[in-house]
């Protein structure tokens, strides 16, 4: 498939035949979430497959960042993929709350539930009814997907699914979306803290029971990537609590009005901050252009907004031939009809290194923007590479006057 023939949510061809378990599959959005938060159980239900896969994600957690939560692996039999399963889970649940006593029991349920159609769903609404812990269900029911993404959303709203109204606390904020560390020093929190602002909370990398539980009492949430954003707009109808979106990492328009807007909220006065980046920002792109003009790349970013990143790149004057998607897709089409202006790359879905390789040679880019292939591959290849940073958190102008000075490393 080529750009021009894709619309925003349509199903975007496999390069790989294999389907395997995944950071592709929403349960590992879920497990990336849940392992770090504390005093709670969680019920994975599923096939063997599924269920190992989860809890290996909960032993492999850094030292730094060690698995808090308590996990319970449901593997389902023969018998209860015929039979069903609802009485042995409701007294799993049962028996986690009267031996462990957790503020909250998760029950996480892969496909097999899907085939099924095991009433999960009812029995953990009257469990939460009955029992004096929340007992919450998160689906994870797809057979196929191209995104772990979804699998964050939905945790994320089940957390702060219950959530009490508090007396708000002057200068608090809460961070929503950060999936690895950093984002409690980016640039727009470091702005608010060195105003007075306090973080209240840093979800889903870094959250307590008690965090979840007081996050009706911020000011305002700031949202450093998509995940976060259907959580803030829950908090924004349940609690009249305002949210400023940096998940876009490269319009510079959107990043100077939600300055502009956080400005307007808190009395920060940032006039003078946005002017002189924005300045910055055109004189390097303008530098940038005169060097990577016309330099073909195959974009294999695999996080961040895909085409907005694209887009990004065609703004200094280089020429996409292949698109690999990866775990993250544009909350809108604005910058995929830019592209389809102008360019017709081949787009498909995010593939293994071989297959990577594969489009290497058919297309012979001058850069490949990614990490996912050996760099002797590419040095053998005459091919430069580069990418964009996901890890730390980063977001703001600071973050594209670092991408651009890295893309600029490739010459």
């Amino acid at each position: 498939m080529n750009l021009q023939e894709y619309n925003l949510g349509d199903e975007i061809p496999q390069y790989c035949a294999a389907i395997s378990p995944g950071k592709h599959c929403p349960l590992f959005g879920v497990c990336s979430v849940l392992r770090y938060v504390d005093n709670i159980s969680v019920i994975y239900l599923g096939t063997n497959d599924c269920v190992y896969f989860a809890q290996k994600q909960y032993l492999t957690t850094s030292i730094e960042n060690t698995a808090k939560a308590r996990v319970i692996s449901a593997q389902l039999t023969d018998s209860d993929l015929i039979f069903g399963v609802g009485k042995q889970l409701e007294n799993l649940i049962k028996t986690e709350y009267e031996e462990n006593r957790p503020s909250a029991i998760y029950v996480v349920t892969s496909c097999s539930i899907e085939v099924i159609s095991e009433d999960i769903e009812g029995l953990t609404k009257t469990l939460n009814k009955k029992l004096p812990c929340k007992v919450k269900l998160i689906k994870t029911e797809n057979f196929k997907t191209l995104s772990y993404y979804r699998g964050i959303e939905l945790t994320l709203e089940a957390l702060v699914d219950g959530v009490e109204p508090l007396p708000k606390k002057e200068k608090t904020f809460a961070i929503l979306g950060a999936r690895f560390a950093g984002a409690e020093t980016c640039e727009p929190v470091k702005i608010l803290t060195e105003h007075g602002y306090k973080i209240q909370s840093n979800m889903p990398f870094s959250c307590t029971e008690q965090d979840i539980h007081s996050i009706s009492q911020v000011e305002f949430t700031v949202v450093v990537d998509g995940t976060g954003i259907e959580t803030a707009k829950k908090l924004k109808e349940d609690f009249g609590i305002e949210y400023y979106l940096f998940d876009s990492k490269f319009d510079i328009k959107k990043l100077t009005e939600t300055y502009k807007a956080i400005s307007k909220k808190t009395g920060i006065v940032l006039d003078e901050f946005i002017n002189e980046n924005v300045k910055e920002i055109e004189k390097i792109k303008t530098e940038a252009k005169e060097i990577l003009q016309n330099k073909t790349f195959l974009y294999s970013n695999v996080v961040l907004y895909p085409f907005e990143g694209v887009k990004f790149l065609t703004e200094l004057g280089m020429i996409p031939k292949c698109i690999f998607i990866g775990t993250a897709l544009d909350k809108e089409n604005k910058y995929l009809e830019e592209i389809k202006k102008i360019y017709n790359p081949e787009i498909i879905a995010n593939a293994n290194t071989a297959g990577v390789i594969a489009k290497l040679e058919k297309y012979k880019p001058d850069c490949f923007i990614g990490g996912t292939v050996n760099s002797q591959e590419l040095i053998n290849r005459n091919i430069k590479q580069s990418g964009f940073a996901i890890m730390p958190v980063e977001c703001g102008f600071s973050y594209i006057i670092k991408s651009i000075n890295k893309l600029l490393e490739l010459q």
